[in-house]
C-alpha cells in the first residue's frame, strides 16, 4: 500500500512537444517510494534525445513546492507508424514528498533548464 503522504495525491501527465508521458504511478519497493511511467514520442517530434521528465510537486493553490528531474531510457525514440510504438521507461525515487503536496505533474520537458 502507498505511504499516507501520497495516498491522496493526484498524478497528472503533461506532454511536451516531443514526448508524451503515459501511465505515471507510484511504486513502493523495499519500503522506498518511487514514481514510474512510460514515455512515447510525439508523432511530430524530430527527436526525443533532448527531452526529460520534470516531477513537479504542487500545493492546493497550484504553487510549485519542488521540481525533480529525471531522464528516461532509451533517450532516443525512433519514429514508428505501426504499433507497437517505441517507448521509454522512467523510474525516479521520491525520498520525501513536500508537506502540502496535493498533486504531482509528471511533465515532459524538451531542452535544458536555465
Amino acid at each position: 500500500s502507498l505511504p499516507v503522504e501520497v495516498a491522496n495525491v493526484t498524478l497528472v501527465n503533461v506532454p511536451s512537444a516531443a514526448v508524451e508521458v503515459h501511465r505515471p504511478k507510484f511504486r513502493v519497493k523495499d519500503g522506498e517510494l518511487s514514481l514510474e511511467g512510460y514515455v512515447f514520442r510525439q508523432h511530430t517530434a524530430e527527436t526525443t534525445a533532448d527531452s526529460h521528465i520534470d516531477i513537479v510537486f504542487l500545493d492546493v493553490a497550484g504553487r510549485t513546492l519542488r521540481v525533480d528531474t529525471t531522464s528516461f531510457s532509451p533517450r532516443s525514440l525512433s519514429r514508428s507508424f505501426r504499433p507497437p510504438q517505441p517507448h521509454a521507461y522512467f523510474l525516479v525515487p521520491v525520498p520525501q514528498v513536500p508537506a502540502g503536496t496535493v498533486a504531482i505533474e509528471v511533465r515532459g520537458h524538451d531542452g535544458r533548464h536555465d
